[in-house]
């Protein structure tokens, strides 16, 4: 846990750092690039929260869309539906 805080800390100022850094040199201006160096990890954060939310949903949904149905027909369909007489199943091994 302790390693996982330091390793976020020393991101954040790395973080910080390359925004500062590259907005500096775009600008020239310490006041524009302290601002940008500030916000950017800010609106990052949220965007990857709303990120991470959807691809949440996304893996979810693809797993529901991928189980097997728990049902004698297997895929939703009824016993006897492809033409097989019931009972024709084959059972598994033991």
């Amino acid at each position: 846990m302790r390693l996982d805080l330091v390793k976020t800390l020393s991101f954040a100022v790395l973080h910080f750092s390359v925004g500062f850094t590259v907005t500096f040199a775009l600008t020239g201006s310490v006041a524009i690039s302290t601002g940008v160096a500030l916000i950017e990890p800010a609106v990052n954060t949220v965007v990857f929260f709303f990120h991470e939310r959807a691809w949440q949903r996304f893996t979810a949904s693809k797993a529901q869309a991928t189980r097997t149905p728990a049902v004698p027909g297997c895929l939703g369909h009824s016993p006897g539906s492809w033409g097989l007489p019931q009972g024709a199943y084959a059972k598994p091994a033991e």
